[in-house]
């Protein structure tokens, strides 16, 4: 019971930290998913702003001093942009304005001298780690200016990132670049750093809220499914220790009637509904049981009491051992004692087998092998209709469960004249049917070995014939019944697949 708590304990909680994993990586990757789009719409924002603000005005003294061009970029129109810094192509200078995410300065590249000396730009906070990217987007404006006349053609491409960045800057900060190359000469290139959904102050709120909020839920979610656990875990142990009780009491022959506790959950209650039917059940074959022992009983001591009585009239010089009569009576009484007992062993045998072995049998060849097994007055009265040429099945098993069909129509009928034997197939299966004249009673099945079947015999008999005929057909994974045709012929059909 132990074993059946903690299973059944540990299945719950792994349920549970299961579904909290996969919110949480749902959660992740819909949240990257939604982060990735958000600074691409910033980044192409920003774009649009630098594509607007590229007039002769403008461009006029960018070329000479890079200067002019940090001045067209302190202000950044859209909020989503933290900062940037530049990389100039010719001349070895670089400035940066604004801060990380993360609200640190952006200091220049090492290898590269600051155009002023900012306030912002201090040592840096945060150690420079290993770039998490390799490659970003960058747009090319591709500017000519006479002086005077200004064209600018505009195209996107991807550009590794293979130089040392700026401290405190990770490669992930940044959402892309714009390179600028005026009159065939690249100029330099911008690198754009924007907010996270995190760290953005409008959405950043709600996102850390909501994240705070999951964090500290997971403990108390585990804790309630701890207890939940205990208490399903419990409660199941409990009812399966009743059940293992009741089951443990049904294996004692004259055990007190049994007492289930109540339960709520319908599944446990329909368990306990059944443990009561089997109950009733195994009670009632008890009965039967005992009923049938006492028949067989009845059944052998016939035969015994009569070679008894016999013998004792032979010792005592009433009968002579000489006399036909007396010969013939105690050769009937000893072949009914042995067909009975054969009958019981037979039956018993049937029992511990689970597979026949088959073979294609002509029917030709069959009807006149069961034929020789009955009486040959009565088998020949029989009417025989044999549909196709060959069945298929264990030749002795077969013979026998026909046999004893056919005993059985002759004993309701001894003169033969209403008995017959159809033999057909639907394709798949073989179907035979025996039909006689006669009634049956009804809710009684007649393939049970304990059920009493005395009243259907015209002479004495253990009543094994018809279970030892169900046992065979089971065997050969078919199906056998007894129906009331019409009010005064019963119908017996048998049928098992070919294969």
């Amino acid at each position: 019971m132990k074993r059946l708590f903690f299973t059944t304990l540990i299945s719950i909680v792994s349920i549970t930290l299961i579904t909290i994993l996969i919110v949480a990586f749902v959660l992740m990757y819909k949240y990257n998913a939604a982060e990735k789009q958000w600074r691409s719409e910033a980044y192409d924002d920003y774009i649009t702003y630098i594509a607007d603000q590229l007039t002769p005005e403008k461009i006029n003294g960018i070329e000479s001093s890079p200067s002019n061009l940090k001045l067209s970029f302190e202000s950044f129109p859209d909020d989503r942009i933290t900062g940037l810094f530049f990389r100039s192509s010719l001349t070895q200078a670089s400035f940066a304005i604004g801060k990380t995410p993360r609200g640190f300065s952006i200091t220049s590249p090492a290898t590269l001298p600051q155009l002023e000396d900012d306030s912002d730009s201090a040592k840096p906070l945060i150690p420079v780690k290993e770039k998490e990217q390799t490659s970003i987007t960058d747009t090319l404006f591709d500017i000519t200016y006479d002086g005077s006349a200004l064209a600018v053609q505009q195209t996107k491409d991807r550009m590794p990132l293979d130089f040392e960045l700026p401290d405190n800057v990770y490669s992930n900060d940044i959402v892309g670049s714009v390179t600028f190359k005026i009159n065939g000469s690249e100029f330099g290139t911008v690198y754009i750093i924007t907010h996270t959904p995190r760290t953005y102050s409008y959405s950043g709120v709600v996102l850390n809220g909501s994240i705070r909020v999951l964090i500290w839920s997971i403990p108390f979610a585990l804790i309630i499914s701890l207890v939940l656990a205990w208490a399903v875990s419990y409660s199941n142990t409990k009812m399966v220790g009743s059940i293992r009780s009741s089951l443990q009491q049904l294996t004692i022959p004259e055990h007190d009637k049994l007492k289930l506790p109540k339960n709520s959950n319908p599944f446990i209650e329909q368990i306990f509904t059944s443990i009561q039917e089997l109950d009733e059940t195994l009670a009632e074959n008890q009965r039967n049981r005992s009923e049938w022992l006492r028949t067989i009983s009845h059944d052998l001591n016939t035969p015994v009491a009569s070679l008894k009585i016999t013998l004792e009239g032979i010792q005592d010089k009433v009968f002579s051992a000489d006399d036909p009569q007396v010969l013939k009576t105690l050769s009937d009484e000893t072949s009914t004692l042995e067909k009975r007992i054969r009958s019981i062993t037979d039956f018993s045998q049937l029992q511990t087998i689970s597979h026949v072995d088959t073979e294609e049998i002509p029917t030709e060849f069959f009807i006149a092998e069961v034929k020789q097994m009955l009486n040959p007055e009565a088998a020949s009265k029989i009417r025989i209709d044999c549909q196709i040429p060959s069945i298929k099945g264990n030749r002795a098993l077969l013979e026998r469960a026909c046999y004893e069909l056919l005993s059985n129509c002759l004993a309701a009928d001894p003169q033969s004249s209403d008995t017959s034997w159809k033999i057909s197939s639907d394709g798949s299966s073989c179907l035979m049917e025996f039909t006689n004249k006669g009634t049956i009673p009804p809710d009684i099945d007649f393939f049970e070995p304990w059920a009493k079947g005395d009243w259907s015999r015209t002479e004495g008999g253990c009543g094994m014939g018809l279970p030892i005929t169900a046992r065979i057909i089971r065997l050969h994974r078919g199906t056998a019944q007894i129906v009331q045709k019409t009010p005064d012929c019963v119908l017996a059909a048998i049928s098992w697949p070919m294969e």
